[in-house]
């Protein structure tokens, strides 16, 4: 499978020109509100992106396996209907992405209204008049390529003759290379995205001249300690004594990881096999589940070995826990979730979904 590299992106527009005091003062709020509204938008745009690449992958093995079962003459109604529920979940999965791209375009319109000698700055009017126009064109493109799958797998799905199985055996090969061409383009449209945004945000450091720095954040904080030995990284933060709040929520958070025999406060392989969001929601833990979603834990991550997502586990605890002293919990968790976009409709390899579980 082929998977974007993350790719964060901070915009503290810190550092740059000098300016009188009037336009200094207007450029430091306006800075800071800008730095607000835009920090999370790459690193946004990358998972949302990731994400429909994994759809996408998901998919691809389906469609292979379908090939396999007309060669065969196997019955294919049970598969063609999961691969008609699989391009309907990309196809959710690229409306994120364009939903995404215009929270990106209304910030770069306000950048804009600022101050309008920005219009045509190069890397800006490539990224708002080329680069996300001609992407949301795409992606269009790719909705049309995904309804003409999904109307050949309902077609196969009904009890197929044998002209609509020739056909399919006729073009499924071609839907295959068309559906790793999206892939290829997905990415590589995305990433040059990401380099402009980059890019974008060292002009706007000189244009807009020096903000304030923020506060530290719980992810920042986190950042300073992630891949240390617990014992470490809790010495770390009595050491530094960060802000009460943070402070606080980072030893939560950290115990937390402890007390699920966590050795580190984070490594690659942990994360990807164990992945403590999964645990916090299986085991009916809102409050860490929420620290672990503002330290940037994805919400929608799969195990490897099944698919199974946050909100599965704690959908499937949920349906055992009616009307008992753990059920708030269970609640709670489902709803802060979903409050950060989990997929209900995002199944697991036994074809298991949220949605399934829950009312």
């Amino acid at each position: 499978m082929r998977h974007l590299p993350l790719v964060w992106l901070g915009f503290a527009l810190a550092g740059g020109a000098r300016l009188g005091p009037g336009k200094q003062e207007k450029s430091q709020s306006f800075g800071y509100r800008m730095q607000q509204q835009l920090e999370g938008i790459p690193a946004k745009l990358n998972q949302q992106a990731a994400a429909t690449v994994t759809e996408m992958d998901f998919m691809q093995e389906g469609m292979e396996q379908l090939q396999r079962a007309l060669n065969n003459g196997d019955d294919v109604m049970s598969l063609s209907t999961q691969l008609a529920q699989k391009a309907a979940s990309v196809s959710g999965s690229l409306d994120e992405l364009v939903n995404g791209l215009q929270e990106l375009d209304a910030s770069l319109a306000e950048v804009v209204q600022e101050d309008s000698s920005l219009e045509f700055q190069p890397t800006l009017f490539e990224i708002k008049s080329t680069m996300v126009p001609g992407m949301r064109s795409s992606f269009t493109f790719f909705q049309m390529g995904l309804r003409q799958m999904r109307f050949l797998f309902e077609q196969l799905e009904d009890g197929a003759s044998d002209d609509v199985v020739k056909r399919a055996k006729d073009t499924l090969h071609y839907e295959v290379d068309n559906l790793q061409q999206m892939k290829a383009e997905l990415v590589q449209k995305i990433q040059k995205l990401l380099r402009s945004l980059k890019q974008l945000h060292e002009e706007l450091r000189t244009h807009f001249g020096h903000v304030a720095p923020q506060a530290p954040s719980l992810a920042t904080e986190w950042a300073a300690v992630e891949g240390m030995e617990i014992s470490e990284a809790l010495a770390a933060v009595h050491e530094k004594q960060p802000s009460d709040a943070v402070g606080s929520k980072l030893t939560t958070l950290l115990e937390f990881l402890r007390g699920q025999n966590f050795d580190k406060a984070s490594t690659e392989a942990e994360w990807k096999s164990r992945k403590p969001l999964h645990l916090a929601a299986a085991k009916g833990r809102p409050q860490e589940a929420e620290l672990l979603l503002e330290v940037r834990a994805d919400v929608d991550a799969q195990v490897p070995n099944t698919g199974d997502t946050p909100l599965l586990y704690a959908a499937v605890q949920l349906s055992r826990h009616q009307d008992d002293e753990e059920t708030q919990d269970f609640q709670s968790v489902v709803a802060l979730l979903l409050a950060h976009g989990a997929d209900k409709a995002k199944a697991n390899k036994k074809h298991k979904a949220p949605q399934d579980y829950l009312n």
